[in-house]
């Protein structure tokens, strides 16, 4: 996720399962919501990832579809793609 040991720390992602936050990266990332930081980048260009983690790292779902999807989708969206995840993961 390129995300700072500080910014890990502060966020409460260690309380998580790792299982949840890969399956949320991986959504964020596959809806085309998540942004890589560019720390070399001028003129704009986000140092940190975006969302933070520590809105990914949100332990209720409804506070992580607002905050880190902007509201932009929905839990049926979300638990439909764990749905696909778990079969590509039982796919190998």
């Amino acid at each position: 996720m390129h995300v700072s040991p500080g910014d890990v720390a502060r966020s409460g992602a260690l309380d998580l399962d790792l299982a949840l936050l890969r399956a949320r990266f991986a959504f964020l990332d596959r809806s085309g919501l998540y942004r890589h930081p560019n720390p070399g980048a001028a003129g704009g260009a986000t140092a940190r990832a975006e969302p933070p983690i520590a809105d990914v790292a949100s332990p209720d779902l409804e506070e992580f579809l607002a905050f880190a999807c902007d509201g932009k989708l929905r839990a049926e969206e979300y638990n439909t793609f764990l749905t696909a995840l778990l079969h590509e993961e039982e796919k190998g």
